[in-house]
Protein backbone atom coordinates (compact mmCIF):
# COMPACT_ATOMS: atom_id res chain seq x y z
CA UNK A 1 0.00 0.00 0.00
CA UNK A 2 1.31 3.41 -0.93
CA UNK A 3 0.16 6.60 0.78
CA UNK A 4 0.69 10.32 0.64
CA UNK A 5 0.75 11.84 4.11
CA UNK A 6 1.78 15.07 5.72
CA UNK A 7 0.89 18.10 7.77
CA UNK A 8 0.85 21.90 7.87
CA UNK A 9 1.57 23.53 11.22
CA UNK A 10 1.41 27.24 12.04
CA UNK A 11 2.70 29.05 15.12
CA UNK A 12 2.75 32.55 16.53
CA UNK A 13 6.18 33.01 18.10
CA UNK A 14 6.45 36.07 20.39
CA UNK A 15 10.11 35.51 21.24
CA UNK A 16 13.02 33.16 20.54
CA UNK A 17 11.90 29.51 20.83
CA UNK A 18 13.33 26.06 20.18
CA UNK A 19 11.12 23.58 18.31
CA UNK A 20 11.50 19.80 18.08
CA UNK A 21 9.05 18.32 15.56
CA UNK A 22 8.33 14.61 15.19
CA UNK A 23 6.11 14.55 12.11
CA UNK A 24 8.33 12.73 9.59
CA UNK A 25 7.39 9.22 8.50
CA UNK A 26 9.38 6.39 10.05
CA UNK A 27 12.09 4.76 7.96
CA UNK A 28 12.48 0.97 8.02
CA UNK A 29 10.47 -1.87 9.48
CA UNK A 30 7.16 -2.20 7.71
CA UNK A 31 7.42 0.95 5.63
CA UNK A 32 9.63 2.74 3.12
CA UNK A 33 9.75 6.49 2.58
CA UNK A 34 9.81 6.90 -1.21
CA UNK A 35 9.90 10.69 -1.21
CA UNK A 36 9.57 13.52 1.29
CA UNK A 37 9.81 17.30 1.45
CA UNK A 38 10.08 19.60 4.44
CA UNK A 39 9.44 23.33 4.02
CA UNK A 40 9.85 25.92 6.76
CA UNK A 41 8.69 29.53 6.38
CA UNK A 42 10.50 31.76 6.87
CA UNK A 43 13.54 29.79 5.79
CA UNK A 44 15.60 28.92 8.86
CA UNK A 45 18.31 26.39 9.53
CA UNK A 46 16.97 23.04 10.75
CA UNK A 47 18.71 19.85 11.90
CA UNK A 48 17.47 16.31 11.30
CA UNK A 49 17.98 14.20 14.42
CA UNK A 50 17.69 10.47 15.01
CA UNK A 51 16.72 9.94 18.65
CA UNK A 52 19.06 7.35 20.21
CA UNK A 53 16.55 5.39 22.31
CA UNK A 54 13.47 5.34 20.08
CA UNK A 55 14.95 5.81 16.61
CA UNK A 56 12.36 8.53 15.98
CA UNK A 57 13.22 11.08 13.27
CA UNK A 58 12.95 14.66 14.50
CA UNK A 59 13.54 18.15 13.14
CA UNK A 60 15.05 20.76 15.46
CA UNK A 61 15.07 24.48 14.77
CA UNK A 62 15.19 27.82 16.56
CA UNK A 63 13.14 30.84 15.58
CA UNK A 64 11.57 34.04 16.85
CA UNK A 65 9.91 36.39 17.03
CA UNK A 66 7.37 36.18 14.19
CA UNK A 67 5.15 33.63 12.48
CA UNK A 68 6.43 30.11 11.73
CA UNK A 69 4.99 27.58 9.29
CA UNK A 70 6.12 24.00 8.78
CA UNK A 71 4.99 21.93 5.80
CA UNK A 72 5.79 18.20 5.53
CA UNK A 73 4.86 15.90 2.65
CA UNK A 74 5.80 12.24 2.16
CA UNK A 75 5.04 9.37 -0.19
CA UNK A 76 5.32 6.15 1.78
CA UNK A 77 4.99 2.48 0.90
CA UNK A 78 3.67 0.46 3.85
CA UNK A 79 4.01 -3.32 3.91
CA UNK A 80 2.91 -4.58 7.32
CA UNK A 81 2.66 -8.29 7.93
CA UNK A 82 -0.92 -9.53 8.32
CA UNK A 83 -1.43 -12.78 10.19
CA UNK A 84 -4.35 -14.77 11.52
CA UNK A 85 -4.47 -14.11 15.28
CA UNK A 86 -4.30 -17.89 15.77
CA UNK A 87 -0.88 -17.90 14.08
CA UNK A 88 0.67 -15.38 16.48
CA UNK A 89 3.01 -17.08 18.93
CA UNK A 90 2.91 -16.01 22.56
CA UNK A 91 6.53 -15.83 23.69
CA UNK A 92 7.71 -15.66 27.29
CA UNK A 93 9.08 -12.73 29.28
CA UNK A 94 12.29 -14.70 29.75
CA UNK A 95 12.83 -14.66 25.98
CA UNK A 96 12.13 -10.96 25.41
CA UNK A 97 15.08 -9.12 23.76
CA UNK A 98 16.95 -6.65 25.96
CA UNK A 99 15.74 -3.69 23.89
CA UNK A 100 12.12 -4.64 24.58
CA UNK A 101 12.42 -5.09 28.35
CA UNK A 102 11.97 -1.35 29.18
CA UNK A 103 8.47 -1.57 27.72
CA UNK A 104 7.47 -3.84 30.61
CA UNK A 105 8.12 -1.06 33.13
CA UNK A 106 5.84 1.74 34.38
CA UNK A 107 6.34 5.10 32.70
CA UNK A 108 5.13 8.66 33.22
CA UNK A 109 1.69 8.26 31.62
CA UNK A 110 1.41 4.48 32.02
CA UNK A 111 1.67 3.67 35.76
CA UNK A 112 1.17 -0.05 35.26
CA UNK A 113 2.33 -0.78 38.81
CA UNK A 114 -0.79 0.99 40.09
CA UNK A 115 -3.05 -1.18 37.93
CA UNK A 116 -1.67 -4.61 38.87
CA UNK A 117 -4.62 -5.65 41.04
CA UNK A 118 -7.22 -4.46 38.53
CA UNK A 119 -5.45 -6.04 35.57
CA UNK A 120 -4.93 -9.29 37.44
CA UNK A 121 -8.60 -9.51 38.43
CA UNK A 122 -9.86 -8.53 34.98
CA UNK A 123 -7.40 -10.25 32.65
CA UNK A 124 -5.34 -12.56 34.88
CA UNK A 125 -7.15 -15.66 33.66
CA UNK A 126 -5.77 -15.28 30.16
CA UNK A 127 -2.62 -16.97 28.93
CA UNK A 128 0.07 -14.64 27.50
CA UNK A 129 -0.49 -14.19 23.78
CA UNK A 130 -2.49 -12.38 21.14
CA UNK A 131 -5.86 -13.29 22.66
CA UNK A 132 -4.92 -11.65 25.95
CA UNK A 133 -3.57 -8.54 24.20
CA UNK A 134 -6.74 -8.30 22.09
CA UNK A 135 -9.00 -8.71 25.13
CA UNK A 136 -7.29 -5.73 26.79
CA UNK A 137 -7.73 -3.63 23.65
CA UNK A 138 -11.40 -4.68 23.43
CA UNK A 139 -11.97 -3.78 27.10
CA UNK A 140 -10.49 -0.30 26.66
CA UNK A 141 -12.56 0.20 23.50
CA UNK A 142 -15.86 -0.68 25.17
CA UNK A 143 -15.19 0.75 28.66
CA UNK A 144 -13.79 4.19 27.79
CA UNK A 145 -15.81 6.83 25.95
CA UNK A 146 -14.08 8.90 23.29
CA UNK A 147 -14.66 12.56 24.15
CA UNK A 148 -12.52 15.51 23.13
CA UNK A 149 -11.38 18.10 25.65
CA UNK A 150 -11.85 15.67 28.56
CA UNK A 151 -8.15 15.22 29.29
CA UNK A 152 -4.92 17.19 29.05
CA UNK A 153 -1.20 16.72 28.54
CA UNK A 154 -0.80 15.52 32.15
CA UNK A 155 -3.55 12.87 32.15
CA UNK A 156 -2.32 9.38 33.04
CA UNK A 157 -3.82 5.95 32.34
CA UNK A 158 -4.93 5.74 35.98
CA UNK A 159 -6.87 8.99 35.64
CA UNK A 160 -8.40 7.80 32.36
CA UNK A 161 -9.72 4.59 33.87
CA UNK A 162 -11.24 6.58 36.74
CA UNK A 163 -12.83 9.15 34.43
CA UNK A 164 -14.01 6.60 31.88
CA UNK A 165 -13.31 8.93 28.97
CA UNK A 166 -10.51 10.44 26.93
CA UNK A 167 -8.96 10.85 23.49
CA UNK A 168 -6.70 8.60 21.43
CA UNK A 169 -3.56 9.12 23.52
CA UNK A 170 -5.53 8.28 26.68
CA UNK A 171 -6.88 5.09 25.08
CA UNK A 172 -3.34 4.15 24.05
CA UNK A 173 -1.87 4.88 27.48
CA UNK A 174 -4.49 2.74 29.20
CA UNK A 175 -3.97 -0.15 26.77
CA UNK A 176 -0.22 0.07 27.35
CA UNK A 177 -0.52 0.22 31.14
CA UNK A 178 -2.90 -2.76 31.34
CA UNK A 179 -0.73 -4.78 28.95
CA UNK A 180 2.39 -4.14 31.00
CA UNK A 181 0.48 -5.01 34.18
CA UNK A 182 -0.02 -8.56 32.84
CA UNK A 183 3.60 -8.81 31.63
CA UNK A 184 3.04 -7.95 27.97
CA UNK A 185 5.61 -5.41 26.70
CA UNK A 186 3.79 -2.47 25.13
CA UNK A 187 4.80 0.83 23.55
CA UNK A 188 3.19 4.05 22.28
CA UNK A 189 2.85 4.64 18.52
CA UNK A 190 2.08 7.85 16.61
CA UNK A 191 0.93 7.78 13.01
CA UNK A 192 -0.95 9.28 10.12
CA UNK A 193 -4.03 7.03 9.95
CA UNK A 194 -6.72 6.52 7.34
CA UNK A 195 -10.27 6.65 8.64
CA UNK A 196 -10.02 9.50 11.14
CA UNK A 197 -12.75 12.14 11.06
CA UNK A 198 -11.47 14.81 11.34
CA UNK A 199 -7.89 13.99 10.45
CA UNK A 200 -5.27 14.41 13.17
CA UNK A 201 -2.08 12.84 14.43
CA UNK A 202 -3.24 9.50 15.83
CA UNK A 203 -2.04 7.59 18.90
CA UNK A 204 -2.14 3.79 19.08
CA UNK A 205 0.02 1.15 20.75
CA UNK A 206 1.91 -2.05 20.04
CA UNK A 207 2.36 -5.22 22.07
CA UNK A 208 5.43 -7.44 21.73
CA UNK A 209 4.40 -11.05 21.04
CA UNK A 210 6.85 -13.77 20.06
CA UNK A 211 9.39 -11.97 17.88
CA UNK A 212 7.74 -8.71 16.81
CA UNK A 213 5.40 -5.85 17.64
CA UNK A 214 1.64 -6.05 16.93
CA UNK A 215 -0.45 -2.91 16.46
CA UNK A 216 -3.69 -2.14 18.36
CA UNK A 217 -6.09 0.80 18.15
CA UNK A 218 -8.62 0.77 21.02
CA UNK A 219 -10.42 3.84 19.61
CA UNK A 220 -11.37 1.78 16.51
CA UNK A 221 -11.08 5.02 14.53
CA UNK A 222 -8.15 4.00 12.30
CA UNK A 223 -8.49 1.63 9.37
CA UNK A 224 -5.69 -0.77 10.28
CA UNK A 225 -3.34 -1.44 8.63
CA UNK A 226 -3.75 1.73 6.53
CA UNK A 227 -1.40 3.87 8.60
CA UNK A 228 1.92 5.64 8.09
CA UNK A 229 3.97 5.32 11.24
CA UNK A 230 5.76 8.35 12.69
CA UNK A 231 7.34 7.31 15.97
CA UNK A 232 7.30 5.11 19.05
CA UNK A 233 8.14 5.45 22.73
CA UNK A 234 7.34 4.36 26.26
CA UNK A 235 4.41 6.79 26.17
CA UNK A 236 3.47 10.18 24.71
CA UNK A 237 6.38 11.88 26.48
CA UNK A 238 8.74 10.07 24.07
CA UNK A 239 6.80 10.81 20.88
CA UNK A 240 5.08 14.22 20.83
CA UNK A 241 4.50 15.64 17.35
CA UNK A 242 5.89 18.95 18.67
CA UNK A 243 8.02 19.76 21.70
CA UNK A 244 8.52 23.50 22.18
CA UNK A 245 10.79 25.38 24.56
CA UNK A 246 9.36 28.88 24.78
CA UNK A 247 6.00 30.67 24.53
CA UNK A 248 5.02 29.76 20.95
CA UNK A 249 1.28 29.32 20.31
CA UNK A 250 -0.16 27.04 17.62
CA UNK A 251 -2.46 28.95 15.27
CA UNK A 252 -3.51 26.18 12.88
CA UNK A 253 -2.90 22.53 12.06
CA UNK A 254 -3.84 20.42 9.05
CA UNK A 255 -3.01 16.69 8.92
CA UNK A 256 -3.77 14.34 6.04
CA UNK A 257 -3.23 10.86 4.64
CA UNK A 258 -4.61 9.39 1.43
CA UNK A 259 -3.93 6.24 -0.58
CA UNK A 260 -2.07 6.73 -3.83
CA UNK A 261 -4.12 5.63 -6.84
CA UNK A 262 -7.90 5.45 -7.05
CA UNK A 263 -8.31 7.38 -3.79
CA UNK A 264 -10.61 4.85 -2.10
CA UNK A 265 -10.12 4.40 1.62
CA UNK A 266 -8.70 0.92 2.39
CA UNK A 267 -10.96 -1.44 4.30
CA UNK A 268 -10.10 -2.34 7.88
CA UNK A 269 -8.82 -5.83 8.61
CA UNK A 270 -9.54 -8.31 11.37
CA UNK A 271 -6.07 -9.82 10.99
CA UNK A 272 -3.18 -9.20 13.37
CA UNK A 273 -1.10 -6.26 12.08
CA UNK A 274 2.61 -6.41 12.80
CA UNK A 275 5.82 -4.63 11.95
CA UNK A 276 7.19 -6.57 9.00
CA UNK A 277 10.71 -6.57 10.45
CA UNK A 278 11.37 -8.90 13.34
CA UNK A 279 13.78 -7.79 16.04
CA UNK A 280 13.90 -4.85 18.41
Amino acid sequence: MQFQAGCDLGYRVPEWCTFLFSVAAEHGGCQRVDDEQLTIEPSVSADWLLMPDSGNRCVRLMYGPGTLRLRYRATVTANPQLLSPRAVTAGLVGHVPAGVLPYLLPSRYCPSDQLLDFAGATFGHGAPGYALAASICDWVSTSISYRVETSNSATTALETIRAGEGVCRDFAHLGIALSRAVNLPARFVTAYACGLEPQDFHAMYEVWLGDRWYLFDPTRHARLPAVVRIGTGRDAADAPFANIVGPAVMTDMDVFIAPVGDGEQPAATTLAVSNAAAGE
